[in-house]
Parts: C-alpha cells; structure tokens; sequence
C-alpha cells in the first residue's frame, strides 16, 4: 500500500511512461515540432487541411462559427497564395487581360496555390476627398467579378489598397500630425477619405463569405526631397499614422455590419516590411479589434536575395543562403504566430532573368528554383504562407538597376504570353512567349536567344513546382525537381 501511493506521488500526471527530461503531451509548445502546422495539429488535434476537401461554401454564406484564423487557415489548408498583380492595380484599364478568368483560377488552383491576392489601385478612378471621396462603380464591378472567379475556382481570397500612395499621402498625413497631432489638417483629410474607400469596400463585400479577406493597405512609405523612396528610416509619426490608419481599418469594417463582423483582417507595417514593426522606437501596434482576438492576420512582404529575386543583377544562390528567409520568418513567429496572429508573405518571388544567356542563364535559371524550394520550405518549416508575385510579365528589358527587368509571371494570362487563350490557366512556356508585353502592358523585348529557356517548355511549370512541393513537404529543401532540358544543360 505505501508503495502504491509513492508510485502514484512521483508520477502526478499518471504518465509513468514519461522519459526524464522529455515535455508530456500538454506540456509541449512548438519548440517540440519539426513544422509550424505539426504543432498546431497538436494543438487541434486535428491533421492540416482537414476541412479542405469541403470547400469554400457558397458565396455569401453567413459566418455564423467562431473559428479564429489561425484554425480556420488551418483547417482549410491554406500555405501557397499568388498575386493577380498588374491587373486593378496601376489603372482602370487591367494592364494584364482580367478576362478569361473561367480558364485562368482554375489553373491557378490546379496548379496548387490555395490564396489569391487582388491588388487594387482604388485612387486612380475615384473622386472628391476627405470624407467625400467615392469610388468607382465600374472599378468595383470589375474586383467583384474577380473575387466571384476566384471563389468559384476554389480560391480564398484578399483584396487591399494597391499603389495608392498619393491617393493616401503619408508624407503630408504624417507631417500634420507631427504638427498638429489629431487635428492636423491633411491628417484628418487623407484619414477621412482612407475611412470613406474602406466604408465603400467593406459596404460592397460585407455578404461576401469567410474566405474572403480585406488587407488594410499595401506598402505605405514616404518620400524625402528629391522623390527618392524611403523603404528604412522613417520618423516615429509615419508609423504612428499607419498605426492609426490600421486601427480605422479595423473599426470601419467591423462597423458596416453582415459578415465583416467577424471576417479575417489583415494589416500592415511601414513599407510593408517586418523589421519596421518590430523596432520599440517606431511605436508599432497591433491594432485593437471590436470582434475580439483572433481575427487580425499580420502581412509582410520580402524579395531576397533582392539581386536575384528583385533586381536580377546577379544570379547568385547557395544552398546557405536559406537564413534569408528563415531569419525574418523566425521573428515573424515570435512576433505574431505566437500571439495566434496568422502570418502572410503578401509578396515574393523570383524574377525570370530573361536577358541572360549561356552557362549565365544556366546557372540563374537552376539558382531561380533553387530559391523558390527554400522559400517554399522554409515557410512550411516557419508557418508562413508566402504569395508569389505574378505581374503578368514574362520577359522584360532592361531598367534602372535591374538589369532584367521585374518579370513575375508565372501563368499565362495574355496573348503575349499565349495566343490560344484555351491555355490560359497553364504555367508560362517560354517558347510560346511572343515578347515582354501586349498592347495596353508596359513595353518589353524578346527573350535573349540564348537563354536556358528559350527551348524549354518546361522551365515554368517546373518554376511553379519547386515552391508547391517544399511547401507541401514532398520535396525537401535544396532537393527541388529539375525541367528535363536544364537537368541536362546541368549535367544531374
């Protein structure tokens, strides 16, 4: 009997299997893990995506659950998004053919991806100011009808403020409160009328369901006197009016009723950058959510190696080079994954060095999978879910410091991409891309000759895959699935 109850009294939780030293079940965090979702499957008890085979439901189901976002994200899968760039975002006119839509998403989602981001440049075709400025019906027709496809192909969905950086002026809205706090004049005006675009937004989509979200804004920076971007360094009242400004995005939603009551929020840091939001100095908040906690998603953006993945001045790439990304991931999880605050990567990627040719293009084009494996894993590894950019180019000249252009695309979607819109939907075939551009685009040249690709219908589809498959754990990181033609121009 005394035996009995010393043996019970050295193990209090009954687990007289528990090895010295070794967390119990209830006692594990996600140190103990291998993957971001592995825990959260712990914490659930539940496998990742286990409600991704029912879908969306219908388009304007009511949100009657409480599932915060990071289990709803969760549960329906959610690790792979891409942008629908240089489409309403820029102009009125889409710069990349927006129609189509029935064969593009689907392709989009077949070929893995799960988010789709709709850039918007809601200033270049509204009207008035301060709490009198509208927007326009037709520009707000055309995302709906969007964010309609989107649905149907299984994708969920968020829409934002894209390249509304004079429509929102930071730099006078900041220097206004710096001078004259809440009261400042161009303060109150660019706030008014950031409130009157969200009123109108939220008021068009409030039926919308769940698995549509709402993204406060897209990289809200200043400028200093010769018109020169500040992307670091700015002083603590711009981060206090994006403060603000996140906080009036949150409140107005919520406010307009139906399903923006509990719908998924995301905001954003100075720049879209994470660092910004994690400097004391800078006053960063999260903002403060009526809803409850649970429902804001923290957003950032992150082109690295920026000479290869941005700028394409030099292809370098080497298998430790993955810290780029599981750096700035592993604060993201500090700072938000760990506060039950789901974290996107709202843009990334790699662009398509298109102008180099020979063993160059080679190596740049081997080094452009190479990245997107590790981006893809160490996402997975972190519990980030990266959008990759697609800005509807294909091959771009030369400008400015990037010696190839910014050349995102990753699906065809104009005639300069494939003149048989039937394909529209598939990856990029660079021996089907006619040049840089259609009429309506920005200008572009043909492809370099000798360029890796240019005899390989593959390379695309294989760009794709890289990502897709680290991010689902079927390729390990620096082990991605090499096109036939490069594996061979490669020797592997």
């Amino acid at each position: 009997m005394i035996s009995s109850v010393l043996l019970l009294a050295s193990c209090p939780d009954g687990n007289d299997n528990k090895t010295p030293g070794t967390p119990s079940e209830k006692e594990k965090t996600y140190a103990d893990f291998d993957t971001w979702n592995e825990w959260l499957a712990h914490k659930y008890n539940k496998e990742f995506g286990w409600d991704a085979l029912s879908g969306l439901g219908s388009l304007k189901a009511p949100i009657t659950h409480d599932m915060l976002a990071e289990e709803y994200f969760f549960a329906k899968g959610l690790n792979a998004g891409w942008n629908l760039g240089n489409t309403h975002d820029l102009n009125n006119n889409p710069r990349a053919d927006s129609g189509h839509y029935e064969k593009l998403l689907p392709g989009v989602k077949a070929a893995g991806f799960n988010v789709m981001r709709i850039p918007v440049t809601w200033g270049s075709t509204a009207t008035g100011t301060g709490h009198n400025t509208e927007l326009s019906e037709a520009l707000l027709d055309q995302v709906e009808q969007a964010v309609i496809a989107a649905h149907n192909a299984g994708l969920v969905v968020f829409i934002n403020s894209h390249h509304d950086k004079a429509f929102f002026n930071l730099n006078l809205a900041g220097a206004s409160y710096n001078a004259s706090g809440e009261n400042g004049v161009d303060f109150v005006s660019y706030t008014n009328r950031y409130i009157a675009v969200w009123t109108q937004i939220a008021a068009r989509f409030k039926d919308y369901g769940e698995w549509l979200l709402f993204e406060s804004i897209n990289e809200p920076t200043i400028t200093d006197s010769s018109g020169t971007i500040r992307w670091d360094g700015a002083e603590p009242e711009y981060h206090e009016v994006i403060n603000r400004w996140n906080q009036a995005f949150v409140d107005t939603v919520r406010e307009s009723g139906g399903n923006n009551e509990k719908r998924y929020l995301i905001f954003k840091s100075y720049a879209a950058k994470l660092q910004p939001s994690l400097v004391p100095a800078n006053g960063f908040r999260i903002p403060t959510d009526p809803a409850g906690e649970g429902r804001l998603v923290y957003s950032f953006h992150l082109y690295v190696p920026q000479p290869l993945a941005l700028e394409g001045q030099n292809a370098n790439w080497s298998s430790g080079q993955s810290v780029v990304f599981s750096g700035p991931f592993g604060q993201a999880r500090g700072a938000y994954l760990v506060k039950n605050i789901p974290v996107f990567m709202g843009e990334t990627g790699a662009t398509f060095h298109s102008q180099r040719t020979g063993e160059d293009s080679i190596t740049a084009n081997k080094n452009r999978i190479l990245m997107l494996n590790a981006l893809g894993a160490e996402a997975r590894k972190y519990g980030i879910i990266p959008c990759l950019w697609d800005n509807g180019e294909a091959t771009r000249n030369a400008y400015a410091n990037q010696p190839n252009g910014e050349t995102f695309a990753l699906f065809r979607r104009k005639a300069a991409h494939d003149d048989d819109f039937n394909n529209w939907g598939l990856p990029i075939d660079h021996t089907k891309v006619a040049g840089g551009s259609n009429v309506g685009s920005t200008g572009g040249n043909e492809m370099a000759a000798g360029n890796a690709a240019y005899d390989d219908p593959d390379f695309g589809a294989y760009t794709i895959k890289a990502f897709i498959e680290a991010v689902n754990g079927i390729t390990s990181k620096n082990d991605p699935a090499f096109p036939p033609k490069l594996a061979e121009k490669l020797g592997l």
